[in-house]
């Protein structure tokens, strides 16, 4: 039965137990229950205890609602009708509240990325392809339902977002009062508790951003928008490609870095245990930068080749070896 009909019928029902249903109410529910014969089967869903206690709750219903006021009775077969009808109309007040009560949870169900407990950034791939850095001490909650209809999240902090194109399935991300929308693109967004600007600037696409209905901009590649909730005034500008992501590469700028430091800063930032199988190699040095959008694959397909070693990424954890650096 589709959700709104069942509402209808619930309320005829409430108005039936309560003794405000008018006649042409009472005569919709005795001939919806003349059209389904067997929609009191709908009960099957109920367990023992819950068929128990609606039994009583029917029988009080019936000698209170049902009994005649005069001294006459009611056929045996007519009183089992009714039952039946009133184990029909409850089972499905009954299911319409647990639907009311599952879809209602389901809406607030999320899947939090909580901040790390150091300043420190992660990467990590969404279920839809999206790539993530989510700058220390920010938050991402992702919603059950992601990868779906649509992807939804939620970020508390700073975040560099590079969307996996999907037209059919819009990306959206919620910062308080803020919602920026896109299809597939890179950008980043800042939005930290406490602050009362929220900054979003584009890379790569197009996004729009929007506060509650109204509609605040229209960024493409190099532009950002910064709007102060507090005013609701927002203020567009060209920025330079790097300008809002120079934090992705602040802690991936390594001199003279030892493999067994850098190996613990990439096992922080991608969440994975990082192992050598020739603890020579800890002591390797590295001088360079990375974009600070790499995966692990790349980040550690680039050192390999620096260093004259070879890894092996597992579900859980990374090995490295070889004879020595180069």
């Amino acid at each position: 039965m589709p959700q709104k009909s069942r509402i209808e019928l619930l309320r005829l029902v409430e108005l039936y137990l309560n003794g405000t249903a008018t006649a042409q109410e009472r005569q919709i529910l005795e001939e919806y229950y003349e059209l389904f014969d067997e929609a009191w089967e709908v009960t099957e869903d109920l367990d023992n205890t819950q068929l128990h206690a609606l039994g009583l709750e029917m029988k009080d219903e019936i000698n209170r609602k049902l009994k005649p006021k005069q001294k006459e009775t009611l056929p045996l077969h007519r009183y089992f009708r009714v039952a039946a009808m009133i184990i029909m109309l409850m089972g499905v007040i009954w299911l319409v509240r647990i639907y009311s009560v599952k879809e209602n949870t389901q809406q607030a169900v999320e899947t939090a990325v909580p901040a790390a407990k150091e300043q420190v950034n992660r990467f990590f791939t969404l279920s839809d392809g999206t790539k993530v850095v989510l700058r220390g001490n920010s938050q991402l909650k992702i919603s059950d339902d992601f990868n779906q209809a649509k992807r939804i999240v939620t970020l508390i902090g700073e975040a560099y977002f590079d969307v996996a194109h999907n037209p059919d399935s819009p990306f959206i991300i919620y910062t308080g009062r803020v919602k920026t929308t896109v299809l597939g693109t890179a950008f980043n967004i800042k939005a930290w508790p406490g602050q009362k600007d929220i900054i979003v600037s584009v890379s790569r696409g197009k996004v729009r951003v929007e506060d509650q209905n109204k509609l605040i901009a229209v960024l493409t590649p190099e532009k950002q928008v910064t709007y102060n909730t507090e005013t609701l005034v927002g203020g567009e500008q060209q920025v330079a490609p790097t300008a809002a992501t120079a934090w992705l590469q602040q802690e991936v700028t390594f001199d003279e870095m030892t493999f067994k430091d850098l190996a613990a800063l990439l096992s922080k930032r991608h969440g994975t245990q990082i192992h050598f199988l020739n603890p020579e190699l800890e002591n390797c040095r590295f001088t360079g930068i990375f974009s600070g959008t790499e995966t692990l694959e790349e980040s550690m397909h680039t050192l390999s080749l620096t260093s004259n070693t070879r890894y092996k990424i597992l579900a859980d954890k990374v090995l490295i070896d070889g004879e020595k650096c180069i």
